[in-house]
């Protein structure tokens, strides 16, 4: 059986071409749609394949979608606080 595979967003020198990656990149999109740009997930998902790029097969998409949801938080957590610093 082959699977098609598909390229959704680049992420550095390497284009995601596995379709678990894509499905990382997708899911964390939307995740944070209404609080980071998807340039900025996008930017974060970069970052974290290339720190992970030691791993490979079956674990990376879900190391990958662990280490950029656990930095996208941050990253909402630090908006909010300079959002309520501003107001406050």
């Amino acid at each position: 059986m082959v699977m098609e595979q598909r390229s959704v967003a680049s992420v550095g020198p390497t284009t995601l071409h596995s379709e678990s990656l894509a499905d990382v990149v997708e899911r964390l999109r939307i995740a944070y749609e209404h609080q980071l740009s998807p340039a900025t997930v996008i930017g974060v998902v970069r970052r974290c394949r290339r720190e992970l790029d030691i791993i490979s097969g079956p674990a990376l998409p879900e190391m990958l979608e662990r280490l950029a949801r656990h930095r996208l938080g941050n990253l909402v957590e630090r908006q909010s606080a300079r959002a309520l610093d501003r107001t406050g």
